[in-house]
């Protein structure tokens, strides 16, 4: 196995700071399934883990409508066939008809398979609890 390459690192950190934000701000959940692996592990905070892309589909599907939402890669790890990606994210969401805010910390692992690389564990959580905008 080699070292991650550039090319690499850039499209990981695509995939983080772009395709999966837009996803979840228009809720186009098709296109995040589309970068997870079928096996997936989706560890969100308070809740139990979401195996599979099933499991892992509906929770997203209850998840709270984002006003804003992103997220920075601080440190991508790994070789040209797995990979570590560390980082952080600012969320603003509609929670129990209340606009909050928050920020976190979430933790991805990838494999590349048929060519693209895949989520296959994702964990995330709050800095702390989320607090109302005014």
């Amino acid at each position: 196995m080699s070292d991650l390459t550039s090319e690499d690192r850039a499209r990981l950190t695509a995939m983080v700071e772009h395709t999966w934000t837009n996803a979840g701000l228009t809720k186009d959940w098709s296109t995040a399934m589309s970068m997870c692996a079928d096996d997936i592990v989706y560890m969100p905070p308070d809740t139990p883990a979401c195996r599979g892309k099933a499991e892992t589909l509906a929770y997203l599907n209850d998840f709270p409508a984002m006003d804003a939402f992103s997220q920075s890669v601080d440190r991508v790890l790994g070789d040209t066939e797995r990979a570590v990606m560390i980082g952080s994210f600012n969320i603003t969401m509609e929670e129990e008809g209340q606009k909050v805010a928050g920020t976190g910390k979430f933790l991805g692992s990838v494999t590349k398979a048929s060519g693209d690389w895949l989520f296959e564990h994702v964990c995330f959580n709050f800095d702390g609890a989320p607090v109302p905008v005014d």
